[in-house]
This record gives C-alpha cells, sequence and structure tokens, in this order.
C-alpha cells in the first residue's frame, strides 16, 4: 500500500510517471477501488484497471454517488478514488457553492461509512474548444477544480490535478468525438 501511496502523491505535472502497466494488479494489492462516471468505465474499458476495482455509472454526478455506494461499501477498500466531473460541470452550470456542498456531503458519507478508507479526489478533466463551445457550463472546469481542491485540503483528503495527462497526450490524440471523454 505504500507504494501506491506514494505514487498517489506524486503530481502528474510534477512527474513522467504513470501507473499504467502494473496499475491493475497495484490496485488489487492495495485494495483501492475507483467510484465515478464514464470517466471511471473508461478504466476497465481499456484494460488500465481490472473491472473489481472499478465502479461506474454513465452520467452520474456527484449528488447521485451515494447510490453507488452499496457496490463500494462491502469491499472496504483501503484506497477510494472518486472520478467525477464533466456530467457535475453540466449539472451545476456554474453553481459552484451547489457542487462543493453536494461533494462535501459525499466526502462525509464515505467517512461515515467507510471510517478507514482514503480517499482521494480526481480533478474534472477539461474539455475540449469545441465542447466548451458547444456548452459554456464546461468553461467552469478551472473554477470547479480550484473550489474542489480548497475542499479536499480542508477535509485532509487526497486532490490529484489528472490535468496534466490530458494537456500532455503523447500521441496527440486526447478526446473522443464528443470532445469531453479522453
Amino acid at each position: 500500500k505504500a507504494e501506491l501511496y506514494e505514487e498517489i502523491e506524486k503530481s502528474p505535472q510534477n512527474s513522467n510517471s504513470t501507473f499504467y502497466g502494473d496499475c491493475a494488479n497495484e490496485f488489487i494489492k492495495a485494495n483501492a477501488m475507483v467510484i465515478g462516471d464514464s470517466t471511471a468505465e473508461g478504466l476497465s474499458a481499456y484494460g488500465v484497471l481490472d473491472p473489481s476495482s472499478v465502479i461506474w455509472t454513465r452520467g452520474q454526478t456527484i449528488q447521485h454517488m451515494k447510490d453507488s455506494m452499496s457496490s463500494v461499501i462491502p469491499s472496504n477498500p483501503s484506497v477510494l478514488f472518486l472520478s467525477y466531473g464533466a456530467n457535475d460541470l453540466l449539472s451545476w452550470n456554474g453553481n459552484v457553492d451547489g457542487y462543493i456542498n453536494a461533494y462535501s456531503n459525499a466526502i462525509d458519507y464515505i467517512y461515515s461509512v467507510l471510517p478507514n478508507t482514503r480517499i482521494c479526489v480526481n480533478s474534472i478533466l477539461p474539455v475540449s474548444d469545441q465542447a466548451k463551445s458547444s456548452n459554456s457550463a464546461y468553461n467552469y472546469q478551472e473554477e470547479f477544480n480550484t473550489r474542489l481542491k480548497e475542499l479536499c485540503n480542508s477535509k485532509n483528503v487526497t486532490f490529484i490535478d489528472n490535468s496534466s495527462v490530458l494537456n500532455n497526450s503523447p500521441d496527440g490524440r486526447i478526446y473522443e468525438s464528443d470532445g469531453v471523454h479522453p
């Protein structure tokens, strides 16, 4: 578990290392899980993580995370990564205070049912300029992340800024045709 925690603490923008390769095995050994939306789905669909380590619901937002927790609680993970974002930007449409309140409630709920689980919050991933021009709600990504990082700091929760992963894609191919999904 210590090795995974060390990797978690490394900010992607400060390191060229990634979890790919032995990531799935490390997650299983560390009893780590991811819960989230379609971005989380991609982690199992593309073979980054074992499907048993990922609980996802397409279109899900943080205020509905509790609906999926019944699939997480029995595993009593040591580490739980929260992977929500683009749907929240659309749902909250600039209401950063409402979003932060909902996220705070979600974190409190996790601590109430899994008091020994370490929580790691993934940043909301940036979307393409095309997606931003088609829906202005996507323009709030940086503001939401700034406030989300502040929330995590106040609750002693790890915040992981994954933006650089998309900004530094080695093959230049970053988004699916919708401009939202990596």
